[in-house]
């Protein structure tokens, strides 16, 4: 792995090897020390440059580069007067290498680096310490190669900062962020997502809240990762099976292999405010000894957000490779269409968009069985659990589980449901595998269903129709969720350190609970995957497709205009993806600019993919731009050029700058071209500052990405434009 804080590592062994010299400490740096030093300035330089950029974070990637590039060059030495400890010989170093940010002089253009980066070199220094001095406490106060350093004296500030690590749990307004809580705390398994089961009618009082278990084959499997973990090795156990078949229930009962552990065990399910959000925020304060609760993982390494799956798989992975934080193990549920999606190898040629999570899961898979075996059916016969006396009667095919979750309840109540009702929950169905998320809106519904009733059905509907079939929906399943069941936003409060996770109830996996049309609606998760597997070829009717443009979330709406697209609907497909181009789907305005050949005649799509496409992202300009000039669609490329797509040029794309500043110089768009290299961050100076601030024309090859201006450079000069013009 190539770390953004490399040369800081490298910096930090140099240091730390002169502190041994010198006799400040009795450190012997091994190579295991010097990849976990390099782990620990990576993770400082991360949060350092989050806690120091504006709110949204736009600038952290760019904070992050400079304090990357100023190790590079290890400035001289200065002296300290008086006795020196290593914490203060780290803070005068790294005050020192970062001086030069507030040096104007150094970049020839009268403001200094610190100035364009909006915070002074001290204040970068100061707080960049705090998180390295941090960094190195959480990893080595458990054991590992930075344990050496617990024991050396680095002042009363590290003392201060290894006691808030410690005392973390007893404080939930530390400064420290310790990721999860202790698994002895965790004692509700329908906090983690456990089904809740079906209810006996003549079931006995006193029953516990989960059913007897019977462990299986994918249990053993499953307690030799947990034990190995318990010795010491961190591991990943990813349970493989459809919906309700007991992956959640196997997870839970192999915790009971970490508890009354001494050091105890903690787990981490991170949900708020998104499941991967929440990952990716809190992944660097994971200990040793951590649980880390993926139930449908999915949602971790596939969301919607282009990349973001990928940087949690990559941090998870890391987590798994840290000597300084093992051990630690992840417990991951997927169902098997999830899992072939994020695992199987794309053709050659092809992109890999999940190649991070492909590495974390592929080999480490358990299938779950759908059924139990007639040994396991005869043992549930005379169980003293009358939930699993009954489920062993009304399950003769073995689907047990299924059962207990209410599965075969949902089905009945959709097979026998009143027309209306059945419309809405096959609406839905079709919805979720066309590419709806979770929360379906009511006026989607509402305007879907009449497509899936005949005439006569729906003439003898009543004015109440909609009520009467939401309510029918939602009625609990023998203790589970009904079909169709409304998703209730809670009120709105402030938002305070948790040291645990949230009910899972209270929000959705993967979206919003609420929007602009009204309530939401949720598939329960059995018929979602009986819907993808039982409807897979049919096509839903006209009214569906126009009610999901009418009100479907815009993000889901180039999604269900592929699947129109797929299916020969070509005009819903068009609609479906003008509405997502105006929301701002670049993905959508290439389909508008390359539309089915029926519609090619029509100059409208490429038009509103012109008018319309978002602007934010150069690189895809750039590939827009091209197409509409392959396409011989030249009204509507100057019709894209005409919104002066360099004017919101940002270098935080350094490749996608560089693609957009040679797709305008083919355009002939010279005047833009020259706008492009002053535009971000004030001007091309941007990149000058990192160029001259760190070494100009001698800097190494992997610095120059900082200074994005050489492309901008490098396009201006050809298109006829001298460099000294651009002053």
């Amino acid at each position: 792995m190539v770390f953004v804080a490399d040369a800081l590592g490298q910096w930090l062994v140099e240091q730390l090897a002169n502190a041994g010299r010198k006799k400040l400490t009795k450190l012997i740096l091994g190579s295991d020390q010097e990849r976990a030093l390099r782990r620990a300035a990576d993770a400082a330089v991360w949060a350092t440059a989050a806690e120091i950029s504006p709110p949204r974070g736009e600038h952290a990637g760019q904070i992050a580069m400079v304090v990357s590039e100023v190790f590079r060059d290890p400035g001289p030495e200065a002296p300290l007067a008086g006795p020196v400890m290593l914490l203060e010989g780290l803070q005068a170093g790294i005050a020192g290498q970062l001086a030069v940010l507030d040096d104007a002089d150094l970049t020839g253009t009268g403001q200094s680096s610190a100035d364009v980066l909006g915070v002074p070199g001290i204040v970068l220094a100061d707080t960049l310490t705090d998180h390295l001095v941090r960094e190195i406490i959480v990893r080595g106060s458990d054991g590992g190669p930075l344990a050496p350093l617990q024991g050396q004296r680095i002042e009363e500030k590290l003392a201060r900062l290894a006691s808030e690590f410690r005392d973390a749990l007893a404080r939930p307004g530390s400064s420290v962020t310790v990721a999860g809580r202790p698994l002895a705390e965790v004692t509700d398994p329908f906090v983690l997502e456990v089904h809740r089961p079906v209810q006996s009618e003549d079931a006995p009082a006193g029953l516990p809240e989960l059913p007897t278990y019977v462990p299986r084959g994918h249990d053993r499997l499953l307690a030799e990762v947990a034990r190995a973990a318990v010795a010491g090795r961190s591991g990943i156990a990813a349970l493989v099976g459809g919906s309700s078949v007991g992956k959640t229930r196997a997870c839970w009962e192999a915790l009971a292999l970490l508890r009354d552990r001494d050091p105890q065990w903690r787990l981490w399910h991170p949900i708020d405010p998104s499941r991967p959000d929440a990952a990716l925020r809190e992944l660097a304060g994971i200990g040793p000894r951590t649980v880390v609760w993926l139930n449908e993982a999915q949602f971790y390494l596939d969301p919607a957000e282009a990349g973001l799956g990928e940087r949690v798989a990559a941090g998870l992975r890391e987590l798994l490779r840290d000597p300084g934080r093992a051990p630690t193990l992840i417990l991951a549920t997927l169902w098997p269409g999830f899992w072939d999606a994020l695992t199987a190898r794309p053709p050659e040629d092809a992109p890999d968009p999940h190649a991070q999570a492909r590495e974390l899961l592929a080999g480490h898979d358990i299938a779950v069985p759908a059924a139990f075996t007639p040994a396991q059916m005869s043992q549930l016969a005379g169980a003293a659990d009358a939930r699993m006396v009954l489920a062993a009667r009304s399950a003769p095919d073995g689907a047990v589980i299924q059962f207990l979750a209410g599965a075969p309840e949902l089905l009945a109540r959709y097979r026998h449901a009143p027309p209306a009702a059945a419309a809405l929950i096959s609406a839905a169905m079709d919805a979720r595998r066309l590419g709806m998320g979770a929360g379906l809106p009511q006026a989607f519904l509402k305007a879907a269903a009449p497509g899936y009733l005949t005439d006569d059905q729906w003439d003898g509907l009543g004015e109440d129709w909609l009520e009467q079939a939401l309510a029918y929906a939602a009625v609990p399943c023998k203790g589970a969720r009904g079909p169709l069941t409304r998703i209730r936003p809670h009120p709105a409060a402030p938002r305070v350190a948790r040291s645990g996770p949230r009910d899972s109830g209270a929000q959705l996996a993967d979206g919003p609970v609420a929007s602009p049309g009204g309530p939401l609606y949720r598939l329960a998760d059995y018929l979602d995957q009986h819907g993808r597997t039982h409807r897979a070829s049919q096509i839903p009717p006209p009214e569906f497709w126009a009610a999901a443009a009418a009100h479907a979330a815009p993000g889901d709406q180039a999604e269900l205009g592929d699947a129109a697209h797929a299916r020969g609907l070509y005009r819903a497909a068009a609609q479906l993806h003008k509405n997502a181009a105006a929301s701002g789907s670049l993905r959508a305005a290439f389909y508008l600019s390359h539309p089915p050949g029926c519609l090619r005649p029509d100059p409208c799509p490429a038009h509103w993919a012109a008018a319309h496409a978002p602007l934010d992202d150069p690189g895809g300009v750039a590939w827009l731009l091209g197409a509409l000039r392959e396409a011989g669609a030249r009204k509507q490329a100057a019709a894209l050029l005409a919104r002066d797509p360099a004017a919101g040029v940002s270098l935080d794309d350094p490749g996608g700058v560089a693609f957009l500043l040679g797709a305008l110089r083919e355009a002939g768009a010279r005047k833009q071209v020259l706008a492009a290299t002053l535009s971000a961050h004030g001007s091309a100076a941007f990149g000058v500052h990192l160029l001259a601030g760190f070494g100009g024309d001698d800097a190494p090859a992997g610095g120059r990405s900082s200074g994005c201006a050489v492309a901008g450079v490098i396009a201006v000069e050809e298109s006829g434009e001298r460099v000294d013009d651009l002053e």
